[in-house]
């Protein structure tokens, strides 16, 4: 059965233009372009707009259905640049994870 599932993410900032510019990608529904827009730009910002590019990568990862990869980035968020939000959405992830093997092994 399908479910909608909404997640928050960081959309602009002044100090990393690629946060918006990203955004500006997703909102059109264009996660291929947001999370390369995002991903590109994570070793060019300051540890605090790097941790919201993890962050936004993490859940472009997630919308392609690549929970691993979204997790890795939700951590790196978390772990070395001190974002916040990532360690919930880490617990969010890992239990879309879990329930997702469950349904697996049901079938």
């Amino acid at each position: 059965m399908p479910i909608r599932i909404s997640r928050m993410f960081y959309r602009k900032h002044k100090k990393a233009p690629a946060i918006e510019i990203g955004t500006r990608y997703a909102d059109v529904n264009q996660w291929k372009e947001a999370r390369e827009t995002w991903e590109d730009a994570i070793t060019r910002a300051d540890i605090k707009r790097a941790g919201f590019l993890c962050y936004n990568t993490a859940i472009a990862y997630e919308v392609f259905g690549d929970l691993e990869t979204a997790i890795k980035y939700a951590q790196d968020a978390y772990t070395i640049y001190g974002n916040k939000e990532a360690r919930n959405y880490v617990s969010i992830l890992r239990s879309r994870q879990n329930d997702e093997r469950i349904l697996k092994e049901q079938q």
